[in-house]
């Protein structure tokens, strides 16, 4: 058994990289059939009413887009609609739908921090299970948020402690921590809920949904 203090606080860009890039083409099969993947509708079905009034004139950034999910739920929403994942052959699938403005291949956090204040909601459909330690990809999320801007999210969830490396190589967090971090990188909860975004052997594997807000 790995000791936890010995666990990587994010899984390494080149492995995450390798695996999508060779899953992208039986991804939206496995998730949607296999998987009962809801992540993305959550997400809609928690954004909307925060935003009520103002659909088709918010600026929104997809991270971790993968194939366009979630560009698919939010593009009613969006006057906008960014994507960026670190997998190019993922990149390659999601340009294909015509739902996205732009789309870019590279590290989430760096390219938030490329664009301060450029977005009104950023969504984050199953991204934070491959990321141990939010702080550094919260505060980014923070940083390209504009003012009352919104930061939605998918975790699974850890009943104890703050964050752990869970089975399929996935992370998993806790809700204490996830409010603690969200606090550190200067933005509100606005929600805390769970949910159950997949199956995982036919079994829900119990999550989380937050958005956070900034003031």
């Amino acid at each position: 058994m790995i000791e936890q203090d010995a666990v990587p606080a994010t899984a390494p860009a080149e492995y995450v990289r390798s695996l999508f890039d060779q899953y992208a083409e039986r991804f939206e099969a496995d998730l949607q059939g296999r998987l009962a993947y809801q992540a993305p509708q959550l997400l809609r079905a928690a954004i909307e009413p925060l935003v009520e009034g103002r659909s088709g004139t918010l600026d929104i950034l997809d991270i971790g887009c993968g194939t366009g999910l979630c560009g698919i739920e939010v593009r009613a929403l969006a006057r906008r609609l960014d994507g960026v994942d670190l997998s190019p052959r993922m990149v390659e699938k999601a340009a294909e739908r015509g739902l996205y403005d732009s789309l870019a291949v590279g590290d989430v956090s760096e390219i938030m921090h490329a664009r301060p204040a450029a977005y009104d909601v950023v969504v984050a459909g199953d991204v934070f299970v491959y990321i141990g330690d939010l702080q550094p990809v919260i505060e980014a999320a923070s940083a390209a948020l504009r003012t009352a801007g919104l930061l939605a999210f998918t975790v699974e969830l850890l009943d104890e402690g703050e964050w752990r490396l869970g089975e399929k190589h996935r992370y998993r967090h806790g809700e204490a921590y996830l409010r603690r971090t969200a606090a550190l990188a200067g933005l509100e909860p606005v929600a805390f809920q769970p949910a159950v975004c997949r199956l995982e052997a036919g079994h829900p594997v119990p999550g989380l949904l937050g958005v956070l807000r900034k003031p």
